[in-house]
């Protein structure tokens, strides 16, 4: 059975939902761990206002060097954090919806962590995980998660300049 999702990306589909009776949402540790208390705490604590995100992730204590671009109706804000996990958000962008991420570096297994990942968030949201069908930059698919009218997708990157980059994506 296939679903679609509403993310303003024409053929991003769902294939099949995975059961996350489970997931616990504690089963995270390490860098992992903190990359979901990032998200938490930076893209999804806003409410899906992705302007507030950037400005909570410039003012905080924890992510710095800022970079991106605010260019009409287009912006991107990139920082970095500690031990390899940043952050961007994207608005306005044409191949992809808006969205923030919180990106893990040096991942190793791509989509065993995503999945790893979505079942924490399922566990947390008392919702089930979808399998997604490769898109953008997603050339292996990954995991959603319904999360506040919008989707939760961790996903390995496959068009980065190394392997092992995960990005946790709240997409409102």
């Amino acid at each position: 059975m296939m679903q679609k999702i509403a993310l303003g990306l024409a053929g991003l589909a769902l294939a099949g939902t995975i059961s996350s009776a489970n997931a616990d949402p504690a089963a995270l540790n390490g860098r992992p761990a903190q990359a979901a208390a990032y998200f938490e705490q930076y893209c999804l604590a806003n409410g899906g206002n992705l302007t507030n995100a950037i400005d909570a992730l410039a003012a905080s204590k924890t992510f710095g060097n800022q970079s991106g671009t605010n260019a009409g109706t287009i912006t991107y804000a990139s920082f970095t954090g500690p031990d390899g996990i940043n952050a961007s958000v994207k608005i306005g962008f044409s191949s992809i919806a808006d969205h923030c991420s919180i990106i893990v570096m040096g991942a190793g297994d791509g989509m065993a962590l995503s999945k790893s990942l979505a079942g924490h968030f399922a566990g947390k949201a008392g919702a089930n995980i979808a399998s997604v069908e490769p898109f953008a930059d997603y050339g292996e698919g990954g995991y959603a998660v319904p999360y506040e009218g919008g989707q939760i997708i961790a996903a390995p990157m496959t068009t980065g300049i190394q392997p092992g980059i995960v990005h946790i994506n709240f997409f409102p």
